[in-house]
């Protein structure tokens, strides 16, 4: 259970561990489209999506400082761009901008 303080947004408190839930349906998921999968998106994902969870993981049960969290989310947006081939080609409409 979350104990609220200064940084919180509730006031009573309140379970962790939502993360777990989403990463066991997101594995279960990828498992089952594994065979439509053929360049291995599903895999650097999966590794992405890990590391959010580890992080995350460890900051529900013993706290985690927060350039910890922002590395492991560098990384793993950097798993998934560089491991998919994904890019970014154009920022047209980035915040309402034309």
């Amino acid at each position: 259970m979350d104990k609220p303080n200064a940084r919180s947004s509730h006031k009573e408190k309140t379970p962790t561990l939502g993360g777990f839930s989403f990463f066991v349906s997101l594995v279960f998921t990828l498992f089952l489209l594994r065979f439509f999968d053929n360049d291995n998106v599903g895999i650097n994902i999966l590794s992405g999506v890990g590391v959010l969870f580890f992080v995350g993981l460890k900051d529900d049960l013993v706290g985690v400082n927060p350039s910890t969290k922002i590395i492991g989310q560098i990384i793993a947006t950097l798993m998934l761009f560089l491991g998919t081939g994904l890019k970014i080609t154009t920022l047209d409409n980035f915040l309402g901008h034309y």
